[in-house]
């Protein structure tokens, strides 16, 4: 009996050992920050921009930006060189401004859209009026700007996009002479969680055009009166604390 109650005992002691081992090792982890936590999760993700791909009538279009630690540099690649390409500003939201005395990103939702301009895209997709763009909710509406053309020039560029403090980022680009009738759109928005990198925001688009005006002496393809089909249309792009402020 007595060596039965000292195995009981062992037993209590042991157990108890692993308990006090379990709770050190849970106090250890929970002191690590939150930072720390996200670089063993998530190793890659200041260093993924974003992908774009889109298919013309079929044909596939790819772009992405992803950033090289060691380097400090970024990679851009687009499969036609003829595309005009902003890498740094792919997207930006109308109706938002900094506000350096809050040091915060503020809104007017009565002036939200959501801008892309890349590998001969433009898109401006107008929110709800009243609030952030809601998840899997389809955008369409005829004041968007929508326009596709391969060869798309604009004087983007020459237009700041640091605006002032109190500024909205109201900024829309004229297209030198190469306008669209929309025949037909739809946009939605979602996030996911992509490996290696963390919150993503998913952007899905698709529209039909027709090309009604080029720039005089554009003698290539395509040309007015052909009709394009935009289709499998998917953007993804890191989360940012703009994000956040312009989506449910």
């Amino acid at each position: 009996m007595k060596e039965t109650n000292q195995g009981k005992v062992n037993t209590r002691r042991g157990l108890t050992g692993l308990l006090c081992i379990a709770l050190t090792a849970l106090l250890a982890f929970s002191s690590c920050s939150k930072d720390t936590l996200e670089d063993i999760i998530y190793p890659n993700r200041d260093f993924f921009g974003w992908t774009l791909e889109f298919e013309v009538n079929g044909e596939k279009v790819e772009a992405e930006s992803i950033f090289e630690t060691d380097r400090g540099r970024s990679l851009f690649m687009t499969h036609r060189p003829e595309y005009q390409n902003w890498p740094r500003f792919l997207r930006f939201y109308s109706g938002s401004h900094y506000d350096s005395e809050s040091r915060s990103l503020l809104f007017d939702y009565s002036k939200l859209a959501f801008n892309i301009m890349h590998s001969g895209l433009y898109l401006h997709i107008l929110g709800p009026g009243q609030g952030k763009f809601k998840k899997n909710v389809a955008y369409s509406s005829s004041d968007d700007i929508v326009l596709y053309h391969p060869a798309l020039i604009s004087d983007f560029a020459s237009q700041t996009l640091n605006p002032k403090d109190g500024d909205d980022w109201d900024i829309i680009p004229t297209f030198n002479g190469y306008e669209v009738k929309l025949l037909s759109s739809s946009f939605k928005f979602s996030h996911s969680l992509k490996w290696g990198v963390g919150k993503v925001l998913d952007f899905y688009f698709e529209f039909e055009e027709v090309i009604t005006a080029v720039p005089e002496g554009w003698t290539g393809s395509p040309t007015v009166g052909d009709t394009l089909r935009i289709t499998n249309g998917h953007l993804i792009h890191l989360y940012h604390e703009m994000d956040e402020a312009a989506f449910e």
